[in-house]
């Protein structure tokens, strides 16, 4: 979706993974990527 010129955005705290370890890996890298991480509250 970056790719296409999008905004991502990525829910936090609805983010899974079989290696829960890496999730915090995981966010830094979208992040890295240009996505917004954002979570459930920050929508309200």
């Amino acid at each position: 979706m970056r790719a296409a010129n999008h905004t991502v955005h990525v829910l936090s705290d609805c983010i899974t993974s079989y290696d829960t370890s890496k999730i915090d890996e995981m966010l830094r890298y979208y992040e890295s990527k240009g996505s917004k991480i954002s979570s459930v509250k920050d929508l309200a």
